[in-house]
């Protein structure tokens, strides 16, 4: 990953040449498949609950707890066929009820990586629609209207192009993108970046091909919010919600 670099000043071919990519038919899959295992800039993912944590949850209600410190007192105090009822008891209730919420989380993980946005990607002359984790950079991707933007990436074409990028809840704007624009060498607001798409954007009108420049915490908006990281029950990301 190339940090800091001004993919906007760069014509197409000089991207290609940096990223050892080809803008037409994209990465190879053996490509793709060395960087993913390269890659630590995941922009967006759920993080799985462990059996552990939904373990100390269910233990967090007390009354357990205490159930349980009963049974080991009894059985402290050798009253061994009290203790070891209780005890069963405890645990079974306990087991039963860790099953019944596992079974839950798992079930709204699914949902919730289905619903996930999915990038068009070109790789081998081949379209692809794959989870935004999966993608990397030098992938060739295509956007459409209604498409949520997870990475940058500097367009290579594009018809009627808009996006609409948030970078916070109150800060967003209507962008027009073409991929032919010129950018000045001195530009620092990512607003006049006009050849490229940022993650955080929402395309709003027009396609657009465009090469990945930068994923994760490398992105524009990574480097400000430390990048996209979500528990299953945390909702749409801040960045991206339409609040």
């Amino acid at each position: 990953i190339m940090k800091n670099e001004k993919w906007f000043m760069l014509d197409i071919g000089q991207v290609e040449k940096k990223l050892k990519t080809n803008a037409a038919s994209g990465l190879s899959r053996k490509a793709a498949r060395s960087r993913s295992a390269k890659s630590d800039g995941g922009l967006y993912y759920v993080q799985k609950k462990s059996i552990f944590k939904m373990l100390l949850e269910v233990l967090s209600d007390f009354a357990w707890v205490l159930m349980l410190l009963t049974a080991i007192s009894f059985l402290f105090f050798d009253e061994i066929k009290t203790g070891a009822v209780v005890l069963f008891f405890a645990l079974s209730i306990i087991a039963f009820l860790v099953f019944i919420y596992h079974r839950c989380v798992r079930t709204s993980e699914s949902v919730d990586a289905f619903f996930r946005p999915q990038a068009k990607v070109i790789r081998e002359g081949k379209l692809y629609r794959i989870d935004y984790s999966r993608v990397v950079v030098g992938d060739v991707i295509l956007l459409e209207k209604g498409d949520v933007v997870l990475c940058d990436a500097r367009l290579v074409r594009s018809d009627a192009f808009s996006v609409e990028m948030k970078i916070s809840k109150d800060e967003q704007r209507i962008l027009s993108k073409n991929a032919g624009a010129v950018v000045g060498e001195k530009e620092y607001n990512v607003f006049n970046m006009d050849n490229m798409v940022h993650a955080g954007s929402t395309v709003t009108g027009g396609s657009a091909r465009a090469i990945v420049t930068d994923i994760g915490r490398y992105t524009y908006i990574g480097a400000l919010k430390g990048s996209f990281q979500r528990k299953i029950d945390d909702g749409v990301p801040s960045e991206l919600s339409k609040a």
